[in-house]
Order: structure tokens, then C-alpha cells, then sequence
């Protein structure tokens, strides 16, 4: 970059973003995982993601990347967050829009909110039939562990958030050439394995059967 070239970044990215309901979309078209895998070297003008484009040997026109990162923006994974101002030779100010990923990682909640699941009775009671395999002459409550379940998801997801942002930016070095799918998972498995380690929940799970 030049010394009359400057950029002015206006939003703060977060470092992990949780996708849920309609952002978890975004995963089923390539097209719009290529935009956000592009965005990830850092915030970008429109010249320069049609350029990264041709660097993989594609052409994409304007209007259509318009397109796409119209899509992003309304599902909040890209925003327009600042402006690249520069000079010309004859000393005119030019500015182009720079685009920003709104989250460093990002990540799919994949467990379905049991408030709203029109089958959510099955499902508890489901849970509580196969938890009583291992808890023998007990029975839980509905109730009991339907709060139980929506209490280890939003810590499960919780563990999550925190962990990775105390991981940092080497995290984000390891995974730079994996596949999103495969960070899902990942990042979803470190979640679980997180819970295991907190003891309190062997504890809650027996306090929910009588």
C-alpha cells in the first residue's frame, strides 16, 4: 500500500461468531463460502475480491459479486465496514468501499431450540428413556430434562466462545487451509469435550432422577 492509500475500518470484528437458523444457510452455497474464505486474508474493496477470483482462474462481474455480498450482508456474516481512500496523480481524492467479515470465525450452533421444535416432547422424553440405560430404577421429570438439555447447550456453546477467543490468532493459523465443515466440527467436538471436564454436570444429569 502506497502512502496516499489509507484505510479507515468503522466496525469491530468480532473474533467467533455462533451461526444460527437462517445464517447456517449461508454453508449450503459454495458461492457464498467462497466470498467469506476470500474475506478472511482481511478487509477487502470489490477490485480486489474479483481479483482474488481471477487468481483461482474465475471471472466474476461486478453485479454479481454485488450480489453476493448483498446476501452476506443480510445475513450480518459481511458488513461494508470502511473505506479505502486514496489519491490520484492529479491529487484527487477517491474512495472505495471495503468489506469486512463480521466475525474472524465462524461457527454453526447446531443444536435445534427445543422451544421452538414442534416435536420437542419426543425428543425430552427420548432423552430421559436412554439417560435411564445407565441410571437404573430412576425416572426423570420432562421437565427436569428439558431444562437440563437447554442448560448444557448454552454452556456448551458458551465453553466455546470463551475458549477460542483465549486460543487467538493461532488457532485461526491452524486452521487456515481446513475446510469449514471441518472446523464445524471441530470446534463443536471441543465443546463436548469441554463439558466432560467440568464435573458439575455428572451431578445435574442424577439430580434430574428420583
Amino acid at each position: 500500500m502506497s502512502d496516499t492509500t489509507q484505510d479507515a475500518i468503522s466496525v469491530k470484528q468480532q473474533f467467533v461468531k455462533v451461526l444460527r437458523g437462517k445464517e447456517t444457510e449461508v454453508w449450503t452455497n459454495e458461492k457464498l463460502v467462497q466470498v467469506i474464505k476470500i474475506l478472511q486474508q482481511g478487509p477487502m474493496t470489490l477490485n480486489e475480491i474479483s481479483a482474488a477470483y481471477r487468481i483461482k482462474g474465475e471471472q466474476k462481474s461486478d453485479i454479481t459479486l454485488y450480489r453476493y455480498l448483498n446476501t452476506l450482508e443480510k445475513l450480518k456474516l459481511v458488513v461494508p465496514g470502511g473505506k479505502r481512500v486514496s489519491m490520484d496523480e492529479k491529487g484527487q481524492l477517491k474512495s472505495q468501499t471495503l468489506y469486512v467479515r463480521t466475525a474472524k470465525l465462524f461457527f454453526k450452533g447446531d443444536f435445534p431450540n427445543l422451544e421452538k421444535h414442534d416435536k420437542a416432547d419426543l425428543i425430552v422424553r427420548a432423552t430421559g428413556l436412554v439417560l435411564e440405560q445407565m441410571i437404573k430404577n430412576k425416572k426423570a421429570s420432562e421437565d427436569s430434562i428439558f431444562k437440563l438439555i437447554e442448560e448444557i447447550e448454552n454452556r456448551r456453546i458458551s465453553l466455546i466462545e470463551e475458549l477460542v477467543k483465549t486460543t487467538g490468532d493461532q488457532l485461526l493459523e491452524l486452521l487456515v487451509e481446513v475446510e469449514w465443515k471441518d472446523i464445524n466440527s471441530l470446534i463443536n467436538r471441543v465443546g463436548w469435550l469441554a463439558l466432560i471436564l467440568e464435573e458439575i454436570w455428572n451431578n445435574k444429569i442424577l439430580e434430574c432422577y428420583h
